[in-house]
């Protein structure tokens, strides 16, 4: 059995599950999918805190791409123009406005340091995935 959600209006949430001999779809609000997963919905982001808390500590001064055989993050500085390269950072930002941690924002202000090298070092490296680069990064440490 296969389940996925897929979000459809402000309230609404359609969650599909797909049987081997047919489908049953029903719908019910966001509000009620939340009550209805709570447990699973806290574990999991209790998971995901831990673990992006760790790494954001691990990989402050790294921007990562991928993980080599040790499952460390190999280090993207030497092509800092890449079009992914903001999106660590920014992820370290919206954890910060979540969690208020402050190994998240320290990583994300070191992330949007590290990308700056490509706006003014290498700027001619530059190229229409600008906003890919900075604006999660730098859009969400601004609102911060």
């Amino acid at each position: 059995m296969t389940a996925f959600l897929k979000l459809k209006s402000d309230s609404q949430c359609h969650i599909c599950i797909n049987h081997i001999l047919g489908t049953e779809k029903f719908t019910m609000t966001w509000e009620e999918f939340q009550i209805t997963n709570k447990a699973w919905i806290d574990a999991t982001n209790e998971k995901m805190e831990k673990k992006l808390r760790a790494m954001a500590v691990r990989s402050r001064d790294v921007v990562p791409y991928g993980v080599d055989e040790n499952g460390l993050h190999r280090d993207m500085k030497h092509k800092i123009s890449w079009w992914t390269n903001g999106f660590w950072g920014g992820l370290n930002a919206m954890m910060y406005e979540y969690t208020k941690a402050e190994e998240y924002l320290d990583c994300a202000k070191s992330q949007e340091k590290l990308l700056d090298v490509a706006l003014y070092e290498k700027w001619n490296e530059l190229h229409h995935d600008v906003g890919f680069q900075w604006h999660i990064l730098s859009g969400a440490l601004y609102r911060i």
